[in-house]
């Protein structure tokens, strides 16, 4: 019997391809049934799924004929690609087991046959990997992230930049100056926007997956941005079980069709008079958990033009742009080119509001409020986004001990 896909939910219906023994983003599921007949041309088996057997995420074998996801050898360009061939794991053997085990001294040899991280943007975006930008509305998370597709062209990269933010008009009006001279973007970078006359545009949840390796793969792209998070998961973030089925969605692509990408995300109203931290990252708190890295956009309290960017998270380089060394930017257009202008170097509290008496006593009361509802220092240190240690010094000034 055929699976009833018609009263899922988009994120539903991924999560239930991928528990069937099928490919999940393949053109057809094995019985001649389209998954996505507008995105992919259906054939009559399995064995044709995704572009002739070479499927986005399991081949055409994969789960049919023993090979474990991630690993069969006609998987992802032929078998080349990092996690799938055949001969990647231990002579072919390992894609058979849902672990590869090496001695510690083993997977350092093994490491040597993998190229060094090549730094894509200075520290915060690496290659190959999952990285989120985040900020506050009209603080310029656009702006910076067409700059830093357009920096990372000059690499030799192809850049597929996805806008769900602005219209064609709008795009154009940002990077045209006053004459109407219009500033020359490179060949290698490639804007896309949702196509109005689309089908099925209240489903954009169920179709950006299959689109997004369709267009990669199309366009031989190295490096997507996506712009922004809330698109893709219309549904929302804020609930833990959705957001982790969406970061592992992205997670596969990225893997599977060997790209690095960057995906902007937003911040909620945030208390100027403390750092930004990876809890300012709106919806659940899981996501930042998937990410490699994340960088952030912070306000200046004190200076209007300067807006400052922090690395928050990173998993493959030191944060050389943490508290102690945020960068500080201001908005400028130079012959048509809207971008963020270098300023300096500085500490981030040069650029957060003095808290005033009445903040601090406000701040104190929730902390002494949630250590009587029973909540621990922990939890109370993420609510609030402070310290821990601050957490201590408030309940034991109350003395209400250290929850």
């Amino acid at each position: 019997m055929k699976d009833d896909f018609s009263n899922m939910s988009p994120f539903q219906r991924l999560q239930a391809l991928q528990n069937r023994q099928n490919t999940p983003y393949s053109r057809s599921n094995g019985e001649g049934e389209c998954m996505y007949p507008d995105t992919y041309p259906s054939h009559g088996s399995a064995a044709d799924a995704c572009q002739g057997g070479n499927a986005q995420y399991h081949s055409a074998d994969a789960y049919q004929g023993g090979n474990a996801q991630y690993h069969s050898a006609d998987a992802c360009q032929g078998g080349n690609a990092q996690y799938h061939s055949a001969d990647a794991c231990q002579g072919g053997n390992a894609q058979q087991d849902l672990f590869i085990t090496r001695t510690g001294n083993e997977w350092m040899k093994y490491a040597d046959s993998i190229k060094d991280p090549v730094l894509l943007w200075r520290e915060f975006f690496v290659e190959g990997e999952l990285c989120c930008l985040f900020a506050d509305a009209n603080l310029g998370k656009s702006i910076l992230a067409v700059q830093i597709a357009l920096d990372i062209t000059k690499m030799g990269k192809r850049v597929l930049y996805i806008d769900f933010e602005m219209s064609a008009k709008q795009f154009q009006l940002r990077y045209m100056d006053a004459d109407r001279v219009k500033y020359v973007f490179p060949d290698s970078f490639i804007r896309a926007e949702v196509n109005p006359e689309g089908d099925n545009l209240d489903d954009i949840e169920g179709k950006f997956m299959p689109s997004l390796i369709e267009m990669i793969q199309r366009m031989n792209i190295d490096v997507v941005i996506v712009d922004n998070l809330t698109w893709v998961a219309r549904t929302g973030t804020e609930k833990g079980d959705v957001a982790g089925l969406l970061m592992k969605a992205l997670i596969g692509v990225k893997r599977i069709c060997g790209v690095s990408m960057l995906v902007l995300a937003h911040t909620p109203k945030r208390d100027m008079t403390r750092e930004l931290t990876q809890n300012d990252l709106a919806g659940s708190k899981m996501l930042i958990n998937f990410f490699d890295a994340a960088f952030a956009i912070g306000r200046s309290a004190t200076k209007d033009d300067i807006v400052y960017l922090k690395q928050i998270k990173s998993r493959s380089t030191p944060i050389v742009y943490g508290t102690d060394n945020v960068v500080t930017f201001r908005k400028v257009k130079t012959g048509g080119f809207l971008h963020m202008e270098y300023v300096d170097y500085e500490h981030e509290r040069h650029h957060l509001r003095q808290p005033k008496d009445k903040d601090t006593v406000s701040r104190a009361s929730q902390v002494c409020q949630m250590a009587l509802s029973g909540m621990k220092g922990s939890e109370i240190a993420a609510a609030l986004s402070v310290s821990r240690g601050y957490v201590s010094k408030v309940l034991k000034q109350a003395r209400l001990g250290d929850a």
